[in-house]
C-alpha cells in the first residue's frame, strides 16, 4: 500500500513539474536568468498575479460599487481600532461618538498634518499608543519638497490593504507580466534611519518596491544611497541586458534623470560593460564592488552596440537598446506629467508608459482599470486605507469648508458635480 502510495505522489509530482516546465518555456525565458530569479519572477509575475491577482480583482470590482458604505464602514474599523489611543481620547473618538463620516465632521475639525506633528513626534520618540492603538511597522517619509518632512505610521492593516489593491491590478494588467524576459526595477534608495525605539523610517518606495531577486539589476545595489553610483551601477547592469522586456521605474522624474545621465556617460559605461568590471574611481564600499563585478560578464559587443545606438540621439533610444522592450512603469500624473509626457515623446517612445496606482506617503488613492494603460484614470478606492473628504477648489482657501463625501462626488464632462 505504501508503495502505491508513494508511486502516486512520484508520478503526481512528475505531472506538476512537467506542467509548470512547459508553462515557463512557453514564456520564452531570457537567457541571461538563474534558477533563482526564473523562479522567483515566474512566482511573482505567473502564479501570483494570475491566482491571487485574479480573487482580488474580483472583490475590487464587486466591492467598487459601494463606495459610501465601505468608506463608512473603513471609517469606523478605524475609529473603533484605535479609540484606545491618546488622541482618540483627547478628542472623544470611539464608536459610540463616530459611526459615520457625518458625525466625525461634527464632532472633529479638519486638520493638517502640523496639528498631527505633536503627536507623531511622540511616536517617533519611542511612546506607544499615541495616534494608533496598534504599534507601527515602519514610518513612511516624504522627501520635504513642500515644506517639513513628514512621518507617517503605517501599521499592518495599512500594509495589507496596500498589498490586495496591488495584487489586483497585477491581474488587470496582466499582459505586462506576461513574459519571462527580464525586469529592471529601478530604484534610488535612500538611507534608512530608526527610532529611539528601532522602528524604521523611510520612504515609503523602500518599502513597497524593494527589488526582487528577478532584478536585473544585483541586490548589492540597494546598499547605495547616493545618486551617480546608484545610477551608473544599474545604467551598466541594465544596458549589459539585451532581453529587458518591462523597467518598473516608480518616479518618471528619476527615469528622465537616468536616462539623461547614461546618455551623458555613456562612455564610461560602456567601458564598465566591455571589460566587465566597475570603473575603480566610482565611490563604492569593498563589499558591494566585489558583489558587483563578480556578477558583471565582460561584454565588448553589447557595449559597441550601445554606443552606436546612442550616438543616432535620443528619440527612441530605449526601444532600440532593449527591442524587445514593451512597457515601463512610471508615474504620469500630477508633478510627474510633465517628465512622463517628454519620455513618451524621446527616449521611450515607442513603449508603453503607464502607472498602475496613484499615492504617496501620506494616502492611496486609486488604481488605473482602464484597458488603455497610458490614460491617467484612476479608479480610488473605498476600502484601502483612507476615509476621503472632498473640497471644491473654490473653497480651499477656507479655514474649515463644507466637504463631501466619496459617494458624494461624480465626475462628468464639465468636470466635478457635487451633491
Amino acid at each position: 500500500m505504501v508503495r502505491f502510495v508513494a508511486a502516486g505522489i512520484c508520478i503526481l509530482a512528475s505531472l506538476v513539474t512537467g506542467a509548470l516546465v512547459r508553462d515557463i518555456l512557453r514564456q520564452h525565458p531570457a537567457r541571461s536568468h538563474t534558477a533563482r530569479s526564473l523562479l522567483t519572477q515566474y512566482m511573482r509575475y505567473s502564479v501570483v498575479s494570475r491566482v491571487l491577482g485574479k480573487l482580488a480583482f474580483i472583490k475590487f470590482q464587486k466591492r467598487s460599487k459601494f463606495c459610501g458604505t465601505l468608506q463608512e464602514d473603513l471609517l469606523r474599523d478605524i475609529i473603533k481600532s484605535n479609540q484606545d489611543s491618546v488622541y482618540s481620547k483627547m478628542f472623544g473618538l470611539n464608536e459610540q461618538t463616530v459611526s459615520s463620516l457625518q458625525q466625525l465632521q461634527s464632532v472633529h475639525p479638519l486638520t493638517t498634518y502640523e496639528d498631527f506633528r505633536p503627536f507623531i513626534d511622540r511616536m517617533v520618540e519611542g511612546e506607544n499608543g499615541v495616534l494608533t492603538t496598534k504599534a507601527p511597522e515602519y514610518f513612511a517619509t516624504t522627501s520635504g519638497t513642500t515644506g517639513k518632512c513628514k512621518k507617517c505610521p503605517i501599521t499592518a492593516d495599512n500594509t495589507r490593504r496596500i498589498i490586495r489593491g496591488g495584487l489586483a491590478m497585477m491581474y488587470r494588467h496582466r499582459e505586462v507580466y506576461k513574459s519571462l524576459k527580464r525586469v529592471w526595477q529601478f530604484r534610488v534608495m535612500s538611507e534608512p534611519t530608526r527610532t529611539k525605539d528601532g522602528v524604521l523610517m523611510t520612504g515609503m518606495s523602500n518599502v513597497l518596491s524593494r527589488p526582487s531577486p528577478h532584478n536585473i539589476v544585483p541586490d548589492a545595489c540597494t546598499r547605495l544611497y547616493t545618486e551617480r553610483p546608484s545610477f551608473h551601477v544599474q545604467a551598466v547592469f541594465a544596458l549589459a541586458e539585451p532581453e529587458l522586456f518591462f523597467i518598473d521605474g516608480f518616479s518618471s522624474n528619476l527615469m528622465c534623470s537616468i536616462l539623461k545621465f547614461l546618455e551623458a556617460n555613456h562612455t564610461q559605461i560602456c567601458e564598465d560593460i566591455s571589460r566587465g568590471i566597475i570603473c575603480e574611481d566610482l565611490d563604492l564600499p569593498d563589499d558591494v564592488r566585489a558583489e558587483l563585478n563578480a556578477a558583471l560578464l565582460p561584454n565588448p559587443i553589447r557595449a559597441t552596440f550601445i554606443e552606436d545606438q546612442i550616438h543616432k540621439g535620443s528619440a527612441g533610444l530605449a526601444k532600440r537598446i532593449w527591442p524587445e522592450l514593451e512597457y515601463v512603469h512610471v508615474g504620469t500624473s500630477a508633478g510627474m506629467k510633465l517628465c512622463a509626457d517628454m519620455l513618451r515623446g524621446t527616449y521611450l517612445h515607442g513603449t508603453t508608459v503607464f502607472q498602475t496606482a496613484h499615492g504617496a506617503s501620506e494616502a492611496f488613492v486609486g488604481y488605473q482599470t482602464e484597458d488603455n494603460m497610458e490614460l491617467e484614470v484612476l479608479t480610488m478606492l473605498p476600502d484601502a486605507t483612507t476615509v476621503m473628504e472632498f473640497i471644491p477648489k473654490e473653497h480651499c482657501d477656507e479655514d474649515q469648508p463644507k466637504t463631501f463625501a466619496m459617494d458624494q462626488v461624480s465626475v462628468t464632462g464639465d468636470g466635478l458635480v457635487w451633491s
